[in-house]
Formats: C-alpha cells, sequence, structure tokens
C-alpha cells in the first residue's frame, strides 16, 4: 500500500474472511501519515507509529503538574511519556515495535479508550460521549480481537454505575435511569456500527469472493470437540497452551524472569497499593470497577486465544507451538500496565497542589533506563 502509493486490498492474497478480521485502521493512519511527509519510508512508517503512541499518552499525562507554568507542563508531560514509552519496551520480547504488526500499538489505543473513560465525569457531558464514541470507533476497526476487549470497557462502565447508583437520590427515577442507560446504549451502539461498516464494506467491493466466517468455523470446531469428535490435536495445543501460559516468561533479565500471570498480579497489586495511597482521591467504585475489569480482561483474553489456537482461529502448525504467544501476551500487558498508570494520573490530577519535579522525572527514567535488558 505505502510503496505503491495507493490503498488497494489483493484478493489473490487475503481471503474475504481475513480482510474481514483485520481492519487496516492503523494501516491507514501510517498509509496518510507518509502521504503527508513526502512518501514511503521505513523511517517515515516508524515515526507514524511512535506519533500514534505518544498522541495516546500525552493528554493524560498534561493533567499533571496542575500548578506549573505552560511550558513546564508540555516539556514534563513530553519527558514523563518518553520515559512511560521507555518502560513499555521493557516487555517488547515479542518485538512488538516492528512495524510490520500493529498489536503495540492497537493496545496502547485500547489503554487510550480506557483512559477516557476513566477521566470523564461518568459522561454527564455529551461532548464525553462524542469523544468516547469517536475514539473508540477507531479502535474497533482493527482485528477481532479488540472487540472483546472493547465489551470490558463496557462492563466497567456498567460496574461503576451500579455501585454509584446507591448514592443517587432515589426520587425522579425515570431520570436517574436516563443518566446510567442513555450514555450506555449510545457508547455500545455508535462504536459497534463502525465494527460492522468494515464487514459491510468488504461483502459489497468484493461481493465475488466466498465469505467464510472464520468465527463460525472456530464454533463448530467447539462443538464436534464437546461431542467427542476430533479431539486428538485440540488437547495436543489446549496442553502445550497450559504449558506455554504458566511457564514462559514474558518480562526477562538477568535478576528476574515474570511470566504473564506474574506481571498481571503485580499490576494489580500496583493498582492497590495506589489506592490505599490516594484512597481520598480514588474513588471506591472506581478502584472496584478497575479492578475487576483487568482480571476480567485478562482471563477472557486468555481464554479466548485458548479457543483461537486450539480450535482453528490459527494453522494447527502455528496452534501446536503457540505461535506470536510473546507478541500477543506482552502487548497485552502493555495496555494493563498502561491503564494503571492512567489511573495513577487520574487519581493525581485530583490534587491540585501536585507538581511532579524535573529530579523526579530524571530518576525515573534512570531507573527504566538501568532496567532496559529487553531493548536490543
Amino acid at each position: 500500500m505505502l510503496m505503491d502509493n495507493k490503498i488497494f486490498i489483493n484478493s489473490e492474497i487475503y481471503s474475504a474472511a481475513s480482510m474481514i478480521t483485520h481492519p487496516p485502521f492503523i494501516s491507514i493512519w501510517e498509509y496518510l501519515y507518509c502521504k503527508i511527509t513526502g512518501g514511503y519510508s521505513e523511517a517515515m512508517v516508524c515515526n507514524a507509529i511512535q506519533l500514534f503512541e505518544f498522541v495516546f499518552l500525552i493528554p493524560f499525562a498534561s493533567y499533571l503538574n496542575v500548578k506549573d507554568k505552560k511550558i513546564n507542563i508540555i516539556v514534563k508531560s513530553i519527558l514523563l511519556v518518553f520515559t512511560v514509552m521507555l518502560a513499555i519496551y521493557q516487555i517488547d520480547t515479542g518485538k512488538t515495535a516492528m512495524t510490520a504488526y500493529t498489536d503495540a500499538h492497537m493496545m496502547l489505543y485500547y489503554a487510550y479508550c480506557f483512559g477516557l473513560v476513566l477521566f470523564m465525569s461518568d459522561f454527564k457531558n455529551k461532548k464525553d460521549w462524542f469523544i468516547f464514541a469517536l475514539a473508540s470507533s477507531g479502535f474497533l476497526l482493527n482485528k477481532q480481537i479488540v472487540l472483546p476487549l472493547y465489551l470490558v470497557i463496557i462492563f466497567y462502565i456498567c460496574l461503576k454505575k451500579i455501585i454509584d447508583k446507591y448514592s443517587l437520590k432515589k426520587d425522579n427515577k425515570k431520570q436517574n435511569f436516563i443518566k446510567i442507560i442513555l450514555p450506555i446504549l449510545i457508547l455500545i451502539i455508535v462504536p459497534l456500527l463502525a465494527y460492522k461498516s468494515w464487514g459491510l464494506f468488504i461483502g459489497y467491493k468484493y461481493a465475488g469472493i466466498e465469505q467464510t466466517s472464520a468465527s463460525t468455523s472456530i464454533f463448530n470446531n467447539v462443538i464436534n470437540f464437546a461431542k467427542g469428535l476430533d479431539r486428538e490435536i485440540p488437547r495436543q495445543i489446549i496442553s502445550r497452551y497450559v504449558t506455554t501460559i504458566s511457564e514462559e516468561n514474558i518480562y526477562r533479565s538477568p535478576l528476574i524472569n515474570l511470566g504473564f500471570f506474574s506481571m498481571i498480579i503485580i499490576g494489580l497489586a500496583v493498582l492497590v497499593m495506589i489506592y490505599k495511597r490516594y484512597r481520598e482521591s480514588f474513588e471506591n467504585s472506581k478502584f472496584i470497577a478497575t479492578f475487576w475489569s483487568i482480571v476480567v480482561a485478562t482471563l477472557g483474553y486468555a481464554f479466548i486465544f485458548l479457543i483461537l489456537y486450539a480450535f482453528g482461529g490459527f494453522p494447527v502448525s502455528e496452534g501446536l507451538r503457540c505461535a506470536s504467544y510473546l507478541r500477543y501476551f506482552s502487548t497485552f500487558i502493555l495496555a494493563i500496565y498502561a491503564i494503571i498508570f492512567i489511573q495513577f494520573l487520574n487519581v493525581k490530577a485530583s490534587d491540585k497542589e501536585f507538581k511532579i519535579e524535573y529530579k523526579t522525572i530524571a530518576i525515573i527514567m534512570a531507573i527504566v533506563i538501568i532496567l532496559s535488558s529487553n531493548i536490543k
């Protein structure tokens, strides 16, 4: 697409099913960036990716330093985000920085969408509905795996509102019902329409291509397995997957090695520490909803990949070796840690006296660089 200076889909290489499952939102962003900057080069694609990622974190970092001068807010925010990006790539064991992959960028996009929900005041402002619906519409135009991740955000919104509902006045129940239900309906319907639009576009433009449904095939394979049919290969893959997710290290260093669930537990422990340290400014409902959303996302993500590996989401040869496991699961860790970081910024933003100093950023950056064992 970039080298030929035009957007196209080669139907001889990609089936309609694979085109439907891989909407090109990030690819189009890279294409437009290269067009603006004078044409394709690998360096420009890298710049597009870096800008794409930085844009997601800088708005949240700007909530810090509320008592600072504007120039200091800008400089400190950029330095802080740069430090966060360095920390993110410490778990780049899946080589997610390669421009051919979109997983890392997609997961930071997910953290951005989740962060919007954390910073918005329960969507009391209609502008918040529009911003989130627009952002999440773009997010859903990526791989199909983003759909269950998006539903976790909806789970967070619903859970938080359920917890908060007891603080609503019992009179005017109709108004309270509208306040709770209407935003949720808008935030579900608008992005899902965007999600569906890509499939409709492929179906219209390539009507002559046989559009087999990957999800239908996977579902049939699961049913056959439950009936006792074709169990041998799925059993081998499930055994391999359980071993991989239990023993494969996501973070590797001379000092410590950490697997997938270990890193999730550490992230949850950090979230609990933030809650205990800033209990006055950390809403109880936000903490509970964030904690359980991370738990649900983790278990759901692990289960979905179990199904994909074992029942036809990947070729058998890839399923038997859990192909690209590090890439898929290290990028998920990126999203979870970024969400926790954004939640921390959200808590600190309510502290009007807080002002981060340059020396604090320098110390954090030095620690991150020292621990940069995974940057190659």
